[in-house]
């Protein structure tokens, strides 16, 4: 998506026009009785019926700014910056105090429509600058007022200040702007990264491991257990009759026991264990830690029957599952090793009707 597409880029143009619009508002209702002030020391100027005239299009554009789009709102305040930089200059050289205004100008051009127009822009103001000094220097055009007299004069001086203060406040309007938009959507990318790197970790379902990034857990567990030459214990656990479940009652019913189940698994471990789902109603179980073959049956023992409760919900089915179990580095070096050994040794368990955990080559 292209910048000034973005929803944070449009909202930061509304709340842009919105400041920018009132604050002129706020200095033209200081700035206007100032400027008028001169009349009685110069004398009637034109610009005077210009700075009137801009004074009552800001007042009003303020007034019903809710019923003008923002891009409208922001052209306006370009529009009379640009009038008021080129009057001002024209009328007084480079006393005036509104050639900074043709800085900001760019700025509001560069942000809102590009670079290219906001160097045309430049372009365009230079020239200007340059022409209108040509002819200043060569005496084609005279000052309207003598500079040595317009210097002694209080208005003068404090136009000059409400000309660097309304450039100072845009500055700073835009500053906080792009600071809290930037900010906005920079928290926005990080949280779609959050997201993106937790679908791409996480069953979608059960928010357990799925199978890629359980192949990494197993690679910090077999790190672990060769670090402290400890024993790594691998469950394969299996629904039994899910399939059944499903088709009786549905998959809405099947999800919601794949999702308890996932539950109360996590509730379960330790820290430094993990668990996936790698499909459908098959989970794994990495136990890391475990101390012999008789730890890992106490703690599969204790872990399936906080895993076989009853669903608050109906039909209130309680599932029944089958585990298979192996072992680190009895059982197998990698993981697809102690998977299928595990696989083998669930099926050994689910059908044994008096068994439901099972060690392969050692039933319980």
């Amino acid at each position: 998506m292209k910048l000034h597409q973005h929803e944070t880029f449009q909202h930061l143009q509304q709340v842009l026009a919105d400041r920018l619009i009132n604050t002129f508002a706020l200095i033209c209702a200081v700035g206007l009785p100032v400027s008028l002030y001169r009349w009685f020391e110069l004398g009637f100027q034109p610009i005077f019926i210009h700075h009137i005239v801009l004074s009552l299009i800001v007042f009003i554009a303020a007034i019903c700014k809710k019923r003008i789009k923002a891009i409208h709102l922001i052209i306006l305040v370009v529009v009379i910056l640009t009038t008021m930089s080129f009057s001002g200059a024209a009328t007084f050289g480079l006393q005036s105090g509104t050639v900074s205004f043709g800085i900001f100008t760019i700025f509001i051009i560069a942000f809102v429509w590009g670079l290219i127009p906001a160097i045309i822009y430049l372009s365009v103001w230079c020239l200007f600058i340059i022409g209108l000094g040509y002819l200043f220097t060569q005496n084609i055009i005279q000052y309207q007022i003598e500079p040595a007299i317009y210097a002694y004069m209080p208005s003068a001086w404090a136009i000059v200040i409400i000309g660097t203060l309304i450039t100072a406040l845009f500055i700073l309007i835009m500053g906080s702007a792009f600071y809290r938009a930037f900010d906005a959507m920079l928290l926005e990318v990080y949280e779609q990264k959050q997201q993106l790197a937790q679908l791409a970790s996480k069953d979608p379902l059960t928010g357990l491991l799925n199978l890629r990034a359980g192949l990494e857990a197993f690679s910090t567990s077999l790190a672990r257990a060769k670090r402290k030459k400890s024993l790594m214990a691998m469950l394969f656990i299996d629904i039994d009759k899910f399939k059944q479940i499903n088709d009786v009652h549905g998959h809405a019913v099947g999800d919601q026991i794949l999702v308890d189940i996932a539950t109360n698994l996590q509730k379960q471990l330790r820290e430094y264990d993990y668990a996936m789902r790698i499909g459908g109603d098959e989970f794994i179980v990495l136990l890391n830690d475990v101390t012999s073959t008789e730890d890992v049956l106490e703690i599969s023992e204790r872990l399936i029957n906080k895993l076989e409760v009853t669903s608050t919900n109906p039909p209130h089915i309680t599932p029944v599952l089958s585990v298979g179990i192996t072992l680190y580095p009895k059982n197998g070096n990698t993981f697809n090793e102690l998977k299928q050994q595990a696989d083998e040794a669930m099926y050994e368990a689910k059908n044994n009707k008096f068994e439901k955990i099972c060690i392969i080559n050692k039933k319980l």
